[in-house]
């Protein structure tokens, strides 16, 4: 599990627009684990919208035995996150939330900077993540209080398979065929594992998203603390 802290400046400016349009229908007591559970399952859909599709690029991995790069990544799928858990512990000052969902990963995967590159597409079900985010009040000259999340930590569980597909340039290449075609016979079932490093840029993502929405709402229109 790894900590990271980043800025959330361009996120912010990004749901400023979305932000407008979320209505929460309920305010939570900061104890009532059940109320805060269902407010953030409230909050998914509306802030998918910087989510749902994710773009992430470049990214180098070593995973499986696949040692290259990927680059133009999509992600689906976010939109349709259950929380399982969410609440405060107030005496550490700590917001712990879990998860689950399917997604589904589309890019480009290159070997080395000789290789033309291939498609990638991959299918992961039942993903679990466990959220542990430390956090602040911080209160404005004006009294408006607003929840900072300081950092996260991470872990996740892949519980049910990952099934990956992988463009078969060889193949297409001996049949004359252009790299172009997306004729899915040539596309091969294989095994390609869900490295932490993707799971680091996801998390990143979904965390600076919560992050700059907090932010851009008091205190008051969430919790009573």
């Amino acid at each position: 599990m790894r900590a990271v802290v980043y800025t959330s400046v361009f996120v912010l400016l990004q749901l400023t627009y979305a932000s407008a349009r979320i209505n929460i229908p309920f305010r939570c007591h900061a104890l009532d684990s059940e109320c805060t559970k269902a407010l953030v399952q409230n909050l998914v859909v509306p802030l998918s919208e910087t989510l749902d599709p994710m773009y992430i690029d470049p990214l180098r991995i070593n995973e499986g035995g696949f040692n290259g790069d990927y680059s133009n990544v999509t992600v689906t799928g976010g939109r349709n996150a259950i929380i399982d858990s969410a609440g405060f512990d107030l005496g550490k000052r700590e917001i712990m939330m879990q998860y689950h969902t399917d997604l589904k990963l589309k890019g480009r995967y290159k070997s080395g900077p000789i290789d033309a590159g291939t498609d990638v597409s991959m299918f992961i079900r039942n993903l679990y993540v466990t959220l542990t985010m430390p956090y602040e009040i911080i209160q404005t000259a004006n009294n408006n209080r607003f929840l900072n999340l300081k950092a996260f930590k991470y872990d996740y569980e892949i519980r049910d398979n990952i099934q990956s597909h992988i463009r078969d340039l060889y193949y297409q290449a001996s049949n004359g065929e252009g790299f172009a075609d997306t004729d899915l016979q040539n596309l091969r079932l294989i095994p390609i594992q869900l490295g932490r490093n993707m799971m680091d840029k996801i998390m990143v993502n979904v965390f600076e998203t919560l992050r700059a929405y907090l932010l851009s709402e008091q205190l008051l229109n969430f919790f009573i603390y």
